[in-house]
């Protein structure tokens, strides 16, 4: 398996106005880490925080999150796929960082999560920010976030709604403090339940505008 040690240090990362800006720059398949500055998140216990790795550059960001993403058309790549994480994006589902996040800050920020239904299906809901607190995450996204990545040949990937074995080794060699699936950090199970609390109150409450 490969290392991927260069996802493991915040050296040279992208802050989330560059990835935004030079996104089509990343127009291919690849690996990606999203860190966390400092004392960001409070609601998480220290404990919990300091079992992710933390940046080998000494500097104290922590790893909040990890993903591969595959290039499958001209539409669809990593830098694509790594700014629906800190901002282009609908509803917060889309983004399992974003929704991490949503889930961690409900109580603390007062998130009031509301539903739209499917347009194919209107026995689905999608739950959103509204558009006020979806800006307040994005700001906070751009004040306390940081990407690593490294491109990845496309045949070493697997399809989007897989994990590949090296993302799974990854994340549980690393311990993501957001990421669930095959997660082994401790913090997991209080995540599930924050980030269900969250879509479950998102149930109860239309979409409005006004």
């Amino acid at each position: 398996m490969e290392t991927y040690v260069e996802l493991l240090t915040v050296a040279d990362a992208y802050t989330p106005d560059r990835l935004r800006r030079d996104y089509k720059e990343l127009c291919f398949s690849g690996m990606y880490a999203f860190y966390g500055r400092p004392g960001s998140l409070p609601e998480v216990a220290p404990a919990f925080v300091q079992l992710s790795h933390h940046s080998i550059d000494g500097s104290g960001w922590f790893l909040l999150y990890m993903g591969q993403a595959r290039k499958t058309s001209d539409e669809r790549f990593l830098g694509v796929r790594c700014t629906k994480h800190c901002g282009k994006v609908s509803y917060e589902a889309q983004s399992q960082l974003r929704l991490g996040l949503c889930g961690v800050l409900h109580e603390s920020w007062s998130l009031k999560p509301c539903f739209k239904l499917n347009k194919k299906d209107n026995n689905k809901k999608f739950i959103w920010l509204m558009p006020e607190q979806k800006a307040r995450l994005t700001k906070w996204c751009d004040d306390n976030v940081l990407l690593k990545f490294v491109e990845v040949p496309e045949t070493s990937l697997i399809d989007l709604d897989f994990l590949s074995d090296e993302e799974s080794t990854l994340i549980q060699r690393h311990l993501p403090l957001l990421n669930t699936e095959c997660s082994a950090h401790p913090f997991t199970p209080v995540l599930r339940n924050l980030k269900r609390n969250f879509l479950e109150d998102g149930i109860t409450r239309p979409y409005s505008k006004s």
